[in-house]
């Protein structure tokens, strides 16, 4: 049997992988890592999060699932009423969120999940909640990644006193890396969706405890922004680039937009007069009279994908996993509660989003999203075939607004330097802005204007966390979690 899994959690991974061992396929591995992320990544993951999948079959058919999260149909009052500021430090830098009723969103996860199972789940979802559930009861010890986002979301975390005694100690004291994190009323929760289906979330007793928190808390979401939710299936964006065809979301994926007009722009230059390394290719961009303007352009030309829209955060609230079963199916999926709201949900454990009380997701500003409409991401699950439409690599990344830059540049060294997959994600970064430049330690170019660049000392989360599968031309699988934000993987 061989298949493949590259994740932000070794729990998440260790679900899909037990269910890939009993015979599952790639689909109904998904399913079960997902509903564990929402325990095992809680600053990231949750049934009040949302996303975008993008989907391979063993027929070659290709899908992309958005089920991201969508504004209420109505502003009831000023639409920032009821927001809360919260300040997070990240030590070089301090940026401001929004959390509260008003920030939330309608999420799309659990509908997600459900209509995925329809298509193309073949265990019954009672099994493929079991590895949550166990974990919900017995718990899941901090690991590095999630000590350090706890760390940063503390005031958040601190906001709903009904999970003090989950993430916090007796002494109200953070719970650090190695401590445990019970989540009993998620094995409740998943226990009552099991046996009522998905109407529980969005017709039933959740949606009517949601609602009247909103009401309450000048928040704008009503039952009916939940009844009306709808997942969009539909056919992924194709990109042709150098004789392959990368995959990625069409809707409301900004991350998309930007890919495809960065490898456009790099099909017209990448041909013989360049040598078939990425680093030669943008060194020597940057040292062509005008090049360096040029090739910022090229990286930077939308304006959408400008600090201007998304702030340069350094921080991104958002998971990534990929799977390839021994069939050939393959599933990239990404999702995000942003920072979370500091509401969760009674009777779940499970935290809702504050996509409303990003700023970056409102270029406009704070409170001028459009309602009864998807918000647009920069998250970017991708799938690479070749030229014969054959599956050659799934990848995904956090990061904010680097997203579609870094999953861009993994891309490149592996489709035109030549680099394992392993290597391709280890190798340095760059990201250009317009409030600045910033290259990862080894990435050397010797230009003035990068020379004024903040030259990062060592590799960082800033640049992602690009977890990735790839398929040789032999059939063999190669699976990799991006270290910098420790990432994991298993593939045979």
């Amino acid at each position: 049997m061989n298949y493949a899994i590259s994740a932000g959690h070794e729990k998440t991974l260790e679900s899909a992988q037990d269910i890939l061992e009993s015979g599952g396929n790639a689909f109904d591995a998904a399913i079960s890592a997902y509903f564990t992320s929402f325990v095992a990544e809680p600053c990231m993951a949750s049934a009040g999060a949302g996303g975008f999948a993008n989907i391979y079959t063993e027929q070659g058919l290709t899908f992309c699932a958005d089920f991201f999260c969508q504004t209420p149909v109505k502003k009831y009052g000023a639409a920032t009423n009821g927001l809360i500021p919260i300040e997070v430090d990240f030590g070089s830098s301090k940026e401001l969120f929004y959390a509260g009723a008003s920030a939330m969103a309608v999420p799309g996860a659990i509908k997600f999940i459900y209509e995925l199972h329809e298509k193309y789940g073949s265990l019954p979802m009672t099994v493929l909640m079991q590895h949550a559930r166990h974990y919900a009861k017995n718990g899941i010890k901090l690991n590095t990644f999630q000590a350090i986002d706890l760390t940063l979301l503390e005031k958040i975390f601190r906001m709903d006193k009904s999970v003090r005694n989950v993430f916090f100690k007796e002494d109200n004291s953070l719970k650090l890396e190695g401590d445990v994190i019970h989540m009993s009323d998620y094995d409740l929760f998943l226990d009552a969706l099991a046996s009522d289906g998905v109407d529980l979330f969005y017709k039933g007793e959740i949606a009517d405890i949601i609602d009247s928190y909103s009401r309450i808390n000048q928040g704008h979401i009503r039952k009916i922004d939940f009844e009306s939710y709808r997942v969009h299936w539909d056919q992924s964006l194709r990109i042709s680039f150098d004789n392959s065809i990368v995959l990625v979301p069409p809707r409301s994926s900004t991350g998309s937009w930007i890919m495809a007009n960065i490898l456009s722009e790099l099909n017209k230059v990448l041909n013989d007069q360049w040598q078939n390394d990425y680093l030669s290719i943008v060194k020597d961009l940057v040292a062509l009279p005008g090049g360096y303007e040029c090739f910022k352009s090229r990286f930077q030309k939308l304006s959408l994908s400008s600090d201007e829209a998304h702030n340069n955060q350094a921080y991104g609230g958002t998971s990534h996993f990929n799977i390839v079963d021994q069939w050939g199916n393959a599933i990239a999926l990404t999702t995000t509660i942003g920072e979370g709201n500091g509401y969760f949900i009674p009777g779940t454990m499970m935290q809702m989003n504050n996509m409303l009380g990003e700023t970056a997701l409102q270029p406009d500003g704070l409170g001028t999203w459009t309602p009864g409409s998807r918000l647009n991401s920069m998250m970017t699950p991708s799938i690479i075939l070749d030229d014969q439409k054959r599956l050659r690599a799934c990848l995904g990344s956090g990061g904010a607004a680097r997203i579609p830059y870094v999953i861009t540049q993994v891309l490149l060294y592996i489709l035109r330097s030549g680099y394992s997959l392993e290597n391709s994600i280890a190798a340095p970064r760059l990201y250009l802005s317009k409030s600045g430049n910033h290259v990862e330690s080894g990435f050397m170019i010797n230009s003035d204007k990068l020379d004024q660049a903040q030259r990062w000392t060592k590799p960082s989360l800033f640049f992602g966390g690009v977890h990735g599968i790839q398929v040789d031309n032999q059939g063999i699988f190669h699976s990799c979690g991006d270290h910098r934000r420790y990432g994991v993987s298993f593939s045979k």
